[in-house]
Order: C-alpha cells, then structure tokens, then sequence
C-alpha cells in the first residue's frame, strides 16, 4: 500500500505467548475481520453480511443470503503476497455451496499467477468474483475512512486523502484448441503467451483476462489489429472483429474469448495485435509470428456438404426444442472434418462448445465412472474437486457434489444414473447454450453409450425450451455388432424428426469433387477426363483424393506452396503418366508411400512404433522414452503422411487416418506382435492389455481361468481380432492331448463366437479353420464326438453365410464320415438330422430350381422322426420344405401347409431355441393369409423377444432385419399408405442392419423400396429402385429361385410404367438404366399408346407368392 503503510496498521497487532514462553507481536486476524465487516455494512448495509463463525477449513469468513443469491467474503490478513493454495479453500467451497459471489478481501498482493487462477476459476465456475488486495483494499478503506478512522486508524492524517487511479490489471493469451472437454482437476495452470506451433484448420481463443482494480465502475476498448493478418485467419463471430466495447464493474474480473481459426495454410502466420485501453491506460499486445504445420484437411466442398451446413444452422441451431446432428458413415468420408465445421458454426452462434473424443475402447477401472464425472463438471463448469469433498460432511453437499461423491465412490448403478443423474444433466442442458460433440462414438465405453443415449431420449421426449445441442459421429467401419453403440446409432438414425441425419459416402458428384481436388492443386490445367478418373478411382471419397496427391508429392512430382500443391513445368508429363496408373483404392496409395519410405528407412524399428501406437493410440514423450522409440523416425513416419501430431502440454502423435491403421493392422496382421521387438527389461507401462499381450507374444503360461477371463472383458475394439488370433495360436500350442483339447475346446469357440459377433463371419471362420485344422490334424478321432459335431455344424453354418456352399458341404460330408448312418440312434438322431438338413440347405443354395441333389437330404433329415420324436427337426425342416416352393402364386398353397404345420410344432412343444425363428414363420404366414392386424401383434412380440440379445448380436440383428421388412411389407400390402415417415423410419434402419450384415437382404430392401416409391407417386424412383434390386439379385451368391424372382421384378416394373404413364402421362431417359432386359420390357411399355397401357394394367396379375390384395404387384421374399 503507498498511502496506509505498515505504521498505520499497528491496532491491527497483538502479543502472544509463544511456544518457548516468550512473547510475540503477530497479526490479528479478528481486527481484520472487524475492519471487513465495517466496510461489508457502509457497502452493502448494515447487518446484511453475518459471521460465519470458525468453519472445518476457514474457508469463509462472512456470508449475505437472499431469496435469489447468496454471497461470500473472506478475509486474509497476510504480509506476504497470497498463494492459490491459502484460498483454495474459499474457492472449493463456494462451489460445494454453490454462492453467486465471492469477495477477497486482503492485506498484501495476490500474486500474478494466482490472480490469473482466480480469474479463470471465475470464468469457468461464472461466479461473480470481486477482489479486494493491497491497493485495491486501501482504496475502499480511504473512501470510507471518515468511519473507519476513530476504531482502526487512529494516528491516520486524513488530509493525506487524494484521489487517483488504479489501473486495470490485464493479461492477453492464445490458447490453442480450446473447446476440448474440461479436464478433471483443479490445476488451471499457468498458459503461455500464445502457442509457438499450430496446425492448419486450428481453432484458437484469443483469451483477455482483466482484474478492475478500482473501486469505481470502468470502460474498457478492445482493439484487435488484423491488418497484416488478414488472410491468415476468419473470427467466428463479426462482432468482435475490430473493436468491442464495455463496461467492468469496480472490483470485479472478466475474460473476453474471441474465437477464431486458420484459413490457410503457409510456413509462419503472424497473429493478430491487441490494444486493451480504459481512460488514460492502454497496454498492447503483439504476438508475431507462429510455425504452422500443414496436418489439417482442406474445407468439404460441393453443393451437398454446403446444404448440410446450411441445414444445421437452420434445423438445428436456430430451433427452440432440443435437436442435433448425427453424421455416420465409413472411413475417409469427412465425418470428424464435418463434425468439426459444425462445432465452428456453433461457436459462431454464441454456443460454449464441448468436445469429447476418445481414440479406442479404455477398459482401465473406473473409466466410466471418469467419463460420466468429466461430463457433469464439464458441463457445470466446475472442476473436479475430490479431496475437498470427501474431507466435507455430506450433509452440507449440494445435489451435484453428492452425485459427484457417489459416482467417485461406487460402482455405478443404471437405476442410479435413471432417477439421479439423468434428471440433473437434463435439467443443466435445458437451460444452457452449449453444443456438445461427440466424435467417433464407436471407441466409447459401452456403459456411457447407454448413459448418453438415455440423455438424448429424456431430451426428445420432452416439449420445453432446450438451448443445448449435440453433435455424433460414428464410423461404420467399426460399429459392427458393438450392442450399445449399434442401438444408439439406429436409435439416432429413427429420429428424423428431431435429428439431422447425415450419412457421408464422400462426393455425390463429379463435380463436387472436381472442385475439392481443384482446391488442392489450383490453377493445374488438367483435362477433366483424367481427373473425372481419379474421382471415379477414389469413389469421390474425400480422403482417397488427398492421400493420392500426397503420394505424388513424397514421389516428387508435386510440391507444396502453402496449403496447395503445383507441378512444376518439367513434371508436368510425369504427372501426366501417372494419371494413368491410378491406385485402384485407398490401400494401394498407402502402400505405394510405405514402399518409398522402406527405401530409406528401417522396416522393423517403424513397424514397432507403428505396432505400439495400434495398441496405445497415441504416443506421448512417457511412450517414447519408455520403449527407446526413434523420434527421428517417428518424424518420418509424419512427413510420409502415416502419422500426425497434436501439441497439447507436450506433442502427441496419432495415426493419419483410421485408414492408415486399416492398411498397416491388414498388411502386417497382427500388427501387435511388432510392439515386443527390442523391449526394454525396466519397462513401466502400465498398460492391461499390452501387459496381456506380453504374456501371450513371450509365452508365459497362461492358465484356464485367466484365458476365461480374458475373453469375458471387453476387449479394445482395434486390437480385438489380433489379440485373438495370438490366444487362439498361443492355446492351440497348449493342446498336447485330447483331453487337452475337450478342456480348452468351450474357450476356443467363445472366441470364434466373439470374434463373429464383432469382427464379422469371415473373421470368425479363419480362427475356426486353425482349431478345425488343429483337430483333423492331431486328433481326428475326436470327429465322431458329439461336442465336436456342433462345432462343425456351426463353423459351416458359417462358410454357407459367407456363400463358400462347397467348402460347407465338402466338411459335412468329411465329418459324416465319422457318423454311419448304422450308428443312429434315439441319443445322436437330432446331430444326424441337423447334418442332413444342412447338407439341404447348402446344395439347394447353388440350384436355380429345388432338385433331388438338395432334396435327398431334407428327406434323409425328415425320415428321422421314425425313429425318435425330434420336435426341433421337425419345425426346422417343414421350414425348409415352405423355402423349396417359395416361387410363385401357385406354390402359395404348399408353403402355408408347411409353415402353418412348423408353427403348431412350435406351438405344442415350445422349442425355445427357435422362438425367433417360429415368430419369423408365423409372421410370413399371417402377411400371406392377409391377416395384417395379427402380423403387426407378431412383429412387436418377436423384436421383444430378440431384444434380450440372449443369442448374440449377430442374431438380434438378423432378425431384427428380417421382422423390420415384414413390417415394411405389411404397410405396403394393403394400400393407401398413411404412415409414409414411419416407413422411411424403417427403410433407414433396415439398410443399416443390411450394411452390417453384408448386404444379404439387399434385393428385398430396394425390391420393397420400389412399391413403397410407386405407391407415393415417386415413378422415377420405383423404377430406378427396381434396377437396384435386379443389380443387388444378380449378384447375390444364392441361386434358388433368382429367375422367377427377376421375372416378378420385370413384370412391377412394366406395370409401374403403364400406370404411372396413364396417371401422369410420365416418361423417363432409359439411358439411366443399366440392365437390358428391363431397358427392353420399358421401351415397350413406352411405345404403347394409352389404351394398350389402359389394357396392360387392368389385365396384369402378379405371379408372387405375397402380392398385394389387388393381385397387381409381386413382394419379395422378406
């Protein structure tokens, strides 16, 4: 203090007795505290503020409530300046408590960092946070001296009194990367001046911290200097582009966050300047220039990713209910590019936004429970303050640190997150502007999965006022059969309504993406002939296109000037010729990289740093310096485009692309086994599954139960199917006899079991080829066990999925061979009858028409039942026996014969292994019988039964598929259709399972997509649809019955030409077709005058089993 110094503060001392007996003069606290409270009274009023009395922590000294807010004073009587931690205290429990305001009141200075902590913890927490220390404090006590003076500064000459000004304190930073979610501790840190590295497409916070250190209300000017700045970066909101203006309230604090990005791309950006100025003070920060490196995506161009954007400003930001969009699609799309365009957007329309993004599945203890706490703090602007809360008594909690409490403290419980936390986080959304963004949903914990799909649920139920927004995004890659992610994801994509729903297949046009590829090599003169070709080559995908010129640039015959690329005069035939040996996909580009960089640099050492990087997903210096990783290489794994780099509080590398990892987990499959090249012996990872990975690649015993173990923990979803192929490898070199093998043989199917429910039928069936090899080879005896039967019917169960119909009957024929038909009896007769019906199945799958080579079989299957009653054989061949007819109208007759015969089977003997299946065949029977009422009841009683997901997910989303088009089907039989949103409800979820399920149903999909079109009046895309459905026929492996099929499908499309021609005289460019004999049966049709036409469909008869009740339009097969 320059005017109240030390000598006038003596009442404010006192003697004690100290611990060795002599006396000490020390400050006394309960004066300073008098002395606030004076100045409380003269400010506020008198006896407004109350003493709080001693608390558990001195974090408060005096307290104001009123109906609507709730005030804090502490008093801090130091000589030295003040730490955070002497008022952490105070700041923590003003959270806990939840006061509005919170005064410090001090005697020496706080510290700049400190204050700069106080400021940000005011703007996170948005507390109203005044401050009252050294000069500040003495400026209020001589405005109130004339009081104070008799009773606390007696010997002070009030003629020393004279006005003057303090000057605002004012710190001016750039953070980089500033939406990530909120982290979970109280450490704000201190924050450099401005970020000496950043990449292209950055988005950067220009963040003014300003302290009003007077007593009085202040203006304050900000000033922002883009001059030589100008083209380098765009400010998210126009407002804040020049100069803002407004005022600062006496004592009080402030941060002002202009938001903006890079725009291009050169080797050093200069920053803008910045002038803060309030009366006669100004104070001005310069920050120069910053290295930029060039890792960032050029901006999605073309007309369909500009209506997205258009749509999501529209749709999404400026409504008043709760809305989001939901962007999905496979790799290399844009979907991560795309999220983040809209998180700009929202910036620029006032929204806080909150990124959270998650690399792989974690699996460490309590990640959830992490995730959900990061989630409600970050959303309640609150950091996470666990020591001091647990060291509180409960009772003094509010509601949102007793939940924060519980979540920290117990396994958490979804009735818990129901009725307590979701309300809550509701509650907190309801009435915040923020847009929360969830990139690649498919790494998070499943447990979160269903705590953010419940959130969403609560959101769209409701009809009040929502200001918050979400963003997802999910790669479709690497959702198959993850349960919680694929039902949020469908969930999601059935909200047309409320959600914008946007699925990427990269470029929907030539054109769109002639203009992206212009963007990146501008003013190149190409023929659009050749690049047309790289379009069609890259399937317009966004990341092909980019990786292909990167590819030409390490070859040399590009070089980049900024964020483009030119060629120079002598490469220009080179470039030419390349041209012409496009990369047929993405994989070829990657390899033709690696293949460059092997000519300069080592395999093994790069394939470890690649290896770890697959099993950790990023590295970090702790990574690095762990494993005596090569920095220099792992700089040219980035300049080679395989890496990419983030630089937070240190670097951090990532793969370039998840197609990138895609190449090189393919390529050097399993990919993991090169992280234990060279490992140090002091290694201290901690790390579960790499420590398990460890101890399969170095052999070390691994006993039954921790195997068993193993596979019951959800394993990382990128590392999964490696890992179980080193187990199933390490297990198999295990197996010395055959008791070996029955005690390892229930893990060993798990796996392929696990492995098909995650990775897909033909991941599944490799690891079963190494068991079935393992058992022909070593213990070939061991065929002619019952156990092993299933296992065989099973894996070929599985080949016949993936349309390998010989190898399936060529292994049931080997395993028979084991089985004579002398040794059936009443104990082995249902193995006997499921080989003989799948030897059915798989032989009538390769005839055009049902003959004796696949019927021997069904009947060998049936004749069983002479011997022993075998119910589930039974239902599972008169199945079979409806598919053998299943061709045309005048088969209707015998296909409700048999499957009406399967149902009363099921019906007698409740087999409950077939439940969906029977659910499936009485569904079928009432569509054919026309007792549509009663197939809705059985629709909605099966999807209840398979939403159990008691037999796995593939299972749940075979039927699931399956009932949805039956419940298409039934919309569209009985015409006029009312419900048309719904039915594209359905359509979207049903090409969704179909996606996952490898496009089994495609035909049946497009086929019915047909009616659904006709039927609204959409000519065009009936019969557009119906070409999908011949193309999607043709070259579906299955053989039975595809002429017929084709015929129905040739006879709609006439019929849907001839009534669409008679409705609205409707004509059509057959160029848009490819198939000729659809081309050939149109023309026809369209050369017919009006009365042929007229003719054509009074007279049609469809000849499908299932047609609708006018006997006009054929149905396919569901």
């Amino acid at each position: 203090m320059r005017i109240l110094i030390s000598k006038y503060w003596k009442n404010f001392k006192k003697t004690i007795i100290g611990k060795d007996g002599k006396k000490k003069i020390v400050k006394d606290g309960k004066k300073f505290e008098e002395l606030i409270k004076n100045i409380l009274d003269l400010e506020y009023g008198k006896n407004r503020w109350k003493d709080t009395g001693e608390t558990w922590d001195g974090s408060r000294d005096f307290e104001w409530r009123t109906h609507d807010s709730y005030k804090w004073a502490e008093c801090k009587n130091y000589s030295s300046n003040i730490s955070l931690n002497v008022i952490s205290n105070t700041l923590v429990m003003a959270m806990i408590d939840f006061a509005d305001e919170i005064l410090i009141f001090s005697y020496s200075k706080i510290k700049g960092p400190t204050l700069k902590k106080l400021i940000q913890f005011a703007d996170i927490s948005q507390k109203t946070l005044k401050i009252y220390a050294d000069e500040s404090l003495e400026e209020i006590i001589l405005i109130h001296m004339a009081e104070l003076k008799d009773d606390f500064f007696s010997d002070f000459p009030m003629d020393t009194i004279a006005n003057r000004f303090l000057a605002p304190y004012v710190s001016c930073n750039i953070l980089s990367d500033p939406i990530t979610a909120y982290t979970m501790d109280m450490d704000l840190g201190s924050i450099p001046k401005k970020p000496s590295k950043i990449n292209f497409d950055s988005i950067l916070c220009l963040s003014i911290l300003i302290y009003n250190q007077s007593v009085k209300d202040i203006s304050i000017t900000i000033e922002l200097d883009w001059k030589e700045t100008e083209n380098h970066f765009r400010v998210f909101d126009p407002k804040e582009e020049r100069i803002i203006h407004f005022k600062l309230a006496a004592n009080s604090t402030i941060i002002k966050k202009i938001y903006f990005e890079t725009i291009i791309y050169k080797n050093k950006l200069k920053y803008p300047s910045v002038v803060v100025s309030s009366g006669d003070f100004q104070k001005k920060y310069a920050f120069g220039f910053t290295k930029c490196s060039w890792i960032g995506e050029c901006v999605l161009q073309g007309s369909s990713y500009k209506k997205i954007k258009e749509d999501f400003q529209a749709k999404v930001l400026n409504l008043n209910f709760f809305q989001g969009i939901n962007i999905y699609g496979t790799s290399g799309t844009g979907k991560s590019r795309l999220l983040k365009e809209c998180e700009n957007i929202a910036l620029g329309n006032g929204y806080r936004v909150i990124r959270f993004c998650i690399n792989k599945k974690n699996n460490t203890p309590n990640f959830l429970q992490k995730m959900i706490t990061e989630f409600i703090c970050t959303l309640y602007d609150i950091p996470n303050m666990e020591e001091y809360i647990q060291s509180s008594d409960s009772s003094t909690l509010n509601d949102i640190y007793k939940m924060i409490l519980t979540l920290k403290s117990t396994q958490i419980e979804q009735q818990y997150l129901s009725t307590t936390v979701i309300p809550i986080v509701c509650r907190k959304l309801m009435q915040t502007k923020c847009y929360i963004s969830f990139d690649n949903l498919q790494y998070y914990p499943n447990q979160f999965i269903i705590f953010l799909n419940d959130v969403v649920e609560n959101l769209l139920l409701t009809n009040q006022h929502c200001k918050s927004r979400m963003g997802f995004s999910f790669n479709t890659d690497y959702i198959y059969n993850q349960d919680e992610c694929m039902d949020f994801y469908s969930y999601l994509v059935s909200n047309k309504n409320r959600l914008q729903n946007v699925k990427l297949e990269g470029f929907s046009t030539n054109g769109e993406a002639r203009v992206f590829f212009n963007q990146l090599l501008p003013n190149a003169n190409i023929d659009t002939i050749y690049i047309d070709k790289i379009m069609d080559t890259a399937n317009k995908n966004p990341f092909y296109i980019k990786s292909y010129l990167e590819q030409l640039e390490i070859e040399g015959i590009l070089v980049r000037r900024d964020d483009y690329y030119v060629i120079p005069s002598y490469k220009y035939s080179e470039f030419k010729k390349k041209l012409s040996h496009i990369p047929e996909n993405i994989s070829e580009t990657v390899k033709n990289r690696w293949e460059y960089y092997l000519s300069e640099n080592e395999k093994d050492t790069s394939l470890k740093i690649l290896s770890l990087l697959h099993i950790f997903q990023y590295l970090n210096s702790e990574i690095i310096e762990e494993f005596c990783l090569s920095k220099s290489l792992i700089n040219e794994l980035c300049k080679y485009h395989f890496l990419k780099f983030r630089e937070e509080n240190e670097i951090i590398y990532f793969f370039e692309h998840d197609l990138t990892e895609k190449y090189f987990s393919q390529t050097f499959f399993p990919l993991c086994k090169y992280a234990f090249i060279s490992v140090p012996s002091s290694l201290m990872i901690d790390d579960y599954w790499y420590s398990r990975l460890a101890d399969i690649v170095y052999d070390r015993s691994i006993e039954l139960d921790v195997c068993k173990k193993l596979i019951a923990k959800e394993i990382p979803y990128k590392i999964g199917y490696e890992f179980y192929t080193l187990l199933i490898k390490y297990i198999l070199t295990q197996i010395h006899s055959l008791n070996d093998l029955k005690k390892y043989l229930k893990i060993l199917i798990t796996i392929c079991s696990n492995t098909r429910e995650s990775y897909g039928t033909e991941a599944s069936i490799t690891l079963y080829k190494k068991i079935v090899g393992k058992v022909i080879t070593d213990f070939a005896e061991y065929q002619a066990d019952k156990d092993w039967a299933w296992v065989m019917i099973s894996y070929c169960n599985l080949l016949y999925e993936h349309n390998q119909y010989n190898e399936a009957i060529d292994n049931i024929n080997d395993l028979l061979s084991y089985w004579p038909e002398e040794n059936i009896c009443p104990n082995n007769a249902i193995i006997y009858g499921y080989m003989y019906n799948r030897l059915h199945v798989y032989h009538r799958a390769m005839e055009s028409q049902v003959t004796s080579k696949s019927l021997v079989w069904l009947e060998k299957s049936e004749n069983l039942k002479k011997n022993v009653e075998l119910p589930e054989l039974m239902f599972l061949n008169l199945i079979d026996r409806g598919y053998c007819n299943y061709d045309c109208f005048s088969s209707r007759k015998k296909v409700l014969q048999y499957w009406e015969e399967a149902c009363r089977i099921y019906e007698n003997n409740d087999i409950i292994t077939k439940k969906p299946n029977y659910y499936y065949a009485k569904i079928c029977v009432q569509l054919l019988t026309g007792t549509l009422k009663n197939a809705l009841v059985t629709i909605n009683k099966g999807i209840k039964v398979i939403e159990t997901k008691e037999e796995g997910t593939y299972y749940y989303t075979y039927f699931k598929q399956r009932y949805l088009l039956c419940l298409i089907a039934c919309s569209l039989l009985k015409p006029p259709i009312k419900n048309t949103n719904q039915i594209m409800k359905y359509f979207i979820e049903v090409e969704d399972l179909n996606y996952i399920l490898k496009g089994r149903m495609g035909y049946s999909i497009h086929w019915l997509k047909s009616i659904f079109s006709f039927f609204t009046n959409q000519y065009l895309d009936s019969i557009l649809c119906i070409q999908s459905a011949i193309d999607s026929l043709l070259q579906n492996q299955k053989k039975t019955f595809r002429d017929i099929y084709l015929a129905q499908l040739y006879d709609n499309a006439k019929y849907f030409m001839a009534k669409a021609m008679i409705d609205i005289d409707f004509s059509m460019n057959l160029k848009q077709l490819n198939n000729q004999v659809l081309i050939q049966n149109l023309r026809k049709i369209i050369q017919m005058s009006d009365l042929d036409c007229l003719n054509l469909v009074s007279s049609h008869e469809a000849t499908g089993i299932l047609q609708t009740a006018d006997h006009k339009i054929s149905f396919p097969v569901l």
